[in-house]
């Protein structure tokens, strides 16, 4: 009998490279080569996992979203089970457990590459839908926000907050102040 499959496991550390290589090195110069000599394994073994770069970048924006996801529901978790939008902001641009700078610039990286790759883009749009409709939900929640057109505009900016926010922390992390853009999205939300 063989030895049981690590499939998932390998597919993780792949992903986990092109996430470091990409926050290094750029899109372009993240090739199947340098992504292999990040995660200590062979190319080949790459292409056994993943036909293309392309895969590797989409199954790398399905992880970030996971691990935000993951970073929402722990602090969920942590204050009790109540859910805010405060606490899913946080779990975006927030400081503290499970923030990661590579993966900030990895996705700075995935939302211009999404420009031009139109597999990308449709993956990229998937997760920023799903964002949107989840900031609507806590804003109605929240707030005396009610009539959708209102929702649907506030979502949006914040969304344009927190995605602008991981492109100047990935292109100019040193000219802005830490913790600038949720302050900003708490003093938003805290007129509504």
């Amino acid at each position: 009998m063989g030895r049981p499959s690590n499939k998932a496991e390998m597919q993780a550390i792949i992903v986990e490279a092109m996430c470091a290589a990409i926050s290094t090195h750029g899109y372009a110069k993240a090739s199947i080569k340098k992504i292999a000599e990040v995660a200590d394994i062979s190319p080949g073994l790459i292409h056994h996992h993943f036909p293309t770069k392309l895969d590797i970048l989409l199954a790398l924006s399905d992880s970030l979203s996971a691990s935000v996801n993951e970073r929402y529901n722990a602090s969920i978790k942590r204050k009790g089970g109540t859910e805010s939008l405060d606490a899913y902001v946080h779990a975006f641009i927030g400081f503290g457990p499970g923030e990661s700078e590579s993966a900030v610039n990895a996705w700075a990286f995935i939302a211009s590459e999404a420009i031009r790759e139109p597999r990308l883009a449709k993956h990229y749009q998937k997760h920023m839908q799903d964002r949107f409709r989840m900031i609507k939900i806590l804003l109605k929640a929240e707030t005396k926000l009610q009539k959708n057109k209102e929702l649907s505009e506030t979502a949006a900016g914040i969304l344009s907050v927190i995605e602008g926010a991981y492109l100047m922390h990935a292109t100019m992390k040193d000219t802005y102040p830490k913790g600038y853009a949720l302050k900003s999205i708490r003093k938003i939300t805290s007129t509504i």
